[in-house]
């Protein structure tokens, strides 16, 4: 998971929003939805207001999901 955490500081602005989801998903594939709360947070502090918005949406469905 540690090449997925680099990625989302490696690639430009415009494709971190894209990177971040792709971490997410292997996240939650590899270690289940619990896994993916840090990353999310990371996610939305990095990311610009447009993107974070919907990460912060994203995340807020994942925490109404797990209860």
């Amino acid at each position: 998971m540690s090449v997925y955490d680099r990625a989302t500081s490696a690639v430009k602005e415009e494709k971190m929003f894209d990177m971040y989801n792709i971490f997410v998903k292997k996240a939650a594939e590899i270690y289940g939805l619990p896994r993916t709360r840090e990353i999310y947070e990371k996610a939305i502090e990095a990311l610009h207001e447009q993107h974070m918005r919907h990460m912060c949406v994203k995340f807020a469905e994942l925490e109404t999901k797990l209860g």
